[in-house]
């Protein structure tokens, strides 16, 4: 596993290794409404959101910090612009894997270890990210993680016939 480094955006991303592959596809998303003027009605486009979905040799790369995202409510301005980018990647250290029977060891390690004790859960889904967390003004590096998605029992809930409780997603590290 490649752990590349990140660092801030000033321009576009600058990728010189043969073993980094990032792909940045992006997406736009109109929404319409339905103006009436008392005689007809008509679908008028009310907001454009243009969007991107960043992939890091073949994997997702999720987080505040990878995000392109933005919101356009009239045609020359955008209401909300965010970015999080990098100005260049590159390969940072190599590091194992872990399997996903070390993940749901770690699963049941974390939650066995609350002090509350833990009600009977469910693993619902289980995904391999490049997680860009929040820079706290250290080393800005996108690690692997598993985004692990977990529903919990809810004893009462099914007595009132709710079937779903509450549930998590739960970063577990993906390296050793």
């Amino acid at each position: 596993m490649t752990i590349p480094k990140r660092l801030p955006m000033d321009s576009p991303v600058a990728v010189k290794d043969d073993r980094i592959q990032l792909q940045i596809e992006p997406a736009c998303h109109q929404a319409e409404a339905v103006m009436f003027d008392g005689k007809e009605r008509k679908p008028v486009k009310v907001k454009s959101d243009i969007t991107a979905r960043i992939t890091l040799n073949d994997i997702p790369v999720e987080g505040p910090r990878a995000k392109l995202r933005m919101s356009f409510k009239d045609k020359t301005q955008p209401a909300m612009v965010h970015l999080g980018m990098w100005e260049s990647i590159e390969v940072y250290e190599e590091r194992e894997l872990i399997g996903e029977n070390e993940v749901y060891m770690a699963v049941k390690e974390k939650l066995g270890s609350r002090e509350c004790g833990t009600p009977g859960y469910d693993i619902v889904d289980m995904r391999l990210v490049y997680y860009a967390d929040e820079f706290s003004g250290g080393p800005d590096l996108l690690l692997p993680y598993y985004l692990v998605e977990i529903a919990f029992e809810d004893k009462k809930g099914r007595e009132m016939g709710i079937l779903e409780g509450p549930s998590t997603i739960l970063p577990v590290p993906a390296y050793r």
